[in-house]
């Protein structure tokens, strides 16, 4: 419920979000350790290389032509393409436990 009241208000109040908020997730994550080993690398990470910690995890089969023209869409104001199936549950995942990790805190 947080989430969607949370999306609500950017899409009301915000007028461009920053490209990482909707094209390229994963500018936030952090060493995700053993527990995660086999997450994917994210769609920030593969287009912005240098964080040790993403360098473990797995290949997500996005590539970069894919993550460059997801970016130009969004700057143009054009529709997206959808992430693959697999990223898009991760993703799910993710945020199924930050939220489960927030109610218990």
């Amino acid at each position: 419920m947080i989430e969607a009241e949370e999306q609500a208000f950017v899409e009301q109040f915000v007028t461009h979000s920053p490209v990482w908020n909707r094209a390229l997730d994963g500018f936030g994550n952090k060493d995700p350790g053993r527990r995660r080993a086999t997450q994917y690398r994210s769609p920030w990470d593969l287009l912005h290389p240098g964080r040790r910690f993403a360098e473990k995890l797995a290949d997500s089969g996005l590539s970069m032509d894919f993550l460059a023209k997801r970016v130009g869409d969004y700057l143009d104001g054009r529709p997206m393409k959808r992430l693959p199936r697999v990223v898009e549950e991760q993703k799910a995942t993710e945020r199924d436990e930050a939220e489960d990790g927030a109610d218990n805190a």
